[in-house]
C-alpha cells in the first residue's frame, strides 16, 4: 500500500525552491515522476522545475516566462515492488 503526503499551495518567483513530498508503508525505494497524462496539467516541464525521481523533490528556478501562471500537476510514485500511486490531490504552484 502507497500513502501520500505534503501538499502544495502557492511558490514564490526567482529564487530556488524545494518542495518534498513523501511516502510510507511502501517498499523503498521509490521513483517519482509527473503524471504526464493530466489533462489540466500546466506548462510545468517548460517552468523551470522537475522532479528528482529518485527523491520525489520538486526543485528549481521558476523560469521568468512562469510569472503570472499557475501551474497544475499530479505526481506518480513506484515503488521497489512495483506498486504505482497516482497521488490524488492535484498540486498548484501559482507563480508571483
Amino acid at each position: 500500500m502507497i500513502k501520500y503526503g505534503n501538499e502544495v499551495n502557492a511558490a514564490g518567483f526567482t529564487s530556488p525552491m524545494e518542495l518534498r513530498f513523501t511516502c510510507r508503508e511502501a517498499s523503498l525505494p521509490y521513483s517519482w515522476s509527473e503524471d504526464a497524462s493530466y489533462s489540466e496539467r500546466g506548462d510545468f516541464d517548460l517552468s523551470g522545475l522537475t522532479i528528482d525521481q529518485s527523491s520525489g523533490i520538486v526543485r528549481g528556478t521558476l523560469f521568468n516566462s512562469s510569472s503570472g501562471k499557475t501551474l497544475k500537476f499530479k505526481v506518480i510514485v513506484k515503488d521497489s515492488t512495483g506498486a504505482t500511486a497516482l497521488f490524488g490531490p492535484v498540486y498548484t504552484i501559482t507563480v508571483k
